[in-house]
């Protein structure tokens, strides 16, 4: 017969393992059912690079540039998920309005703090931005929700 004692010890032993397994199979189940219903996983946040250095400021730019990913400023927006590309940058395709459709495999190419726009038919400028223009967390932001308190339905 067991004394309480190293049962809780048992127990307390195996419990952080458990855990861990009954984490990783509700994440397999739900990664399952969003196949099974087709929807896009967005990829994993990647942690920044030991270079990217978290903006120093208060600013309001810089408060959303800590607390956002790209995700939760395009999804709104209608973007679709497509990927991650070799380089570990995350595809995005913009959204389409009636007959019109992507005619690439990916319209914004975004990694840890700039995103880079490929489509012509966007309302986004497209290629490489000189600096000080360069689309950031902050600076898609902005517009689009301006956007969205004027009454307009554009992607930023």
């Amino acid at each position: 017969m067991y004394d309480v004692r190293d049962l809780a010890a048992l127990v307390a032993d195996h419990a952080p393992a458990a855990r861990e397994i009954l984490a990783q199979a509700a994440q397999e189940k739900q990664d399952r059912k969003k196949q099974r219903l087709g929807l896009t996983t967005p990829a994993p946040r990647r942690t920044r690079p030991a270079m990217w250095q978290q903006p120093a400021g208060d600013g309001p730019l810089d408060v959303l540039a800590a607390d956002l990913q790209f995700a939760d400023i395009l999804e709104p927006h209608g973007f679709t998920f497509v990927g991650t590309d070799s380089e570990g940058r995350q595809m995005w395709k913009r959204p389409t309005a009636g007959a019109d459709s992507s005619s690439s495999a990916y319209s914004l190419l975004c990694d840890d703090h700039v995103a880079v726009n490929w489509s012509e038919r966007s309302d986004l400028p497209v290629g490489a931005q000189p600096s000080g223009r360069k689309r950031t967390i902050g600076n898609l932001w902005a517009p689009a929700n301006q956007r969205l308190h004027r009454g307009e339905r554009h992607p930023p």
